[in-house]
């Protein structure tokens, strides 16, 4: 059975017909596969989360498996939030998450994406996340908004600014180096 997962989870504009920071960010987290030790290709930020959660609870040990998402904007304000709800259904856990400009997401609101300040309401984090670090822009929209944890037990590490435009986020060396950081550990 599978004990870790890692989940990258791509931006708005983003896939796996296009070129883009992921395809990267796969290609260094490759070695970590095993037996033991599954990396999903990147995912859509509207992917059906519903049906990987159910995959990975299929494919759980006797042990709870330790999983880590590594999200770009509507990949984290949508995609990791959805994907962490689907989870807690199931009783499983996030272990970590490395976020990259994460972006409020909102079906019968869109436009406040690229809202900033008080107009952009904070993405939830879920009760069943346990460690979250973040990468976030001040140049240019949409950028990210403010995390706060629907727990007490959920830690949220400080953001990190970095002087780059949303489009390059996930790309970014320090989110890179960041996420490769989290998947060894």
């Amino acid at each position: 059975m599978i004990e870790r997962w890692h989940i990258p989870i791509s931006g708005f504009t983003q896939a796996i017909d296009r070129a883009n920071g992921f395809d990267r960010l796969w290609l260094k987290l490759r070695p970590l596969v095993s037996e033991s030790c599954s990396l999903l290709p990147p995912q859509r930020w509207n992917a059906d989360f519903s049906a990987i959660a159910e995959f990975i609870h299929r494919m759980r040990p006797q042990k709870t498996p330790d999983i880590r998402v590594y999200a770009y904007s509507w990949g984290c304000g949508h995609g990791f939030v959805k994907l962490a709800k689907e989870l807690n259904k199931r009783g499983l856990q996030i272990s970590h998450a490395v976020l990259s400009d994460p972006v409020f997401h909102s079906w019968w609101r869109p436009w406040r994406s690229v809202m900033t300040g008080k107009w952009s309401p904070p993405i939830l984090i879920s009760k069943n996340v346990h460690q979250v670090y973040w990468f976030y822009q001040r140049q240019n929209r949409p950028q990210a908004t403010d995390l706060i944890a629907d727990s007490p037990e959920t830690v949220i590490h400080p953001g990190i600014e970095l002087a780059r435009n949303h489009a390059w986020m996930e790309d970014a060396s320090a989110y890179q180096s960041k996420c490769l950081e989290v998947a060894k550990l």
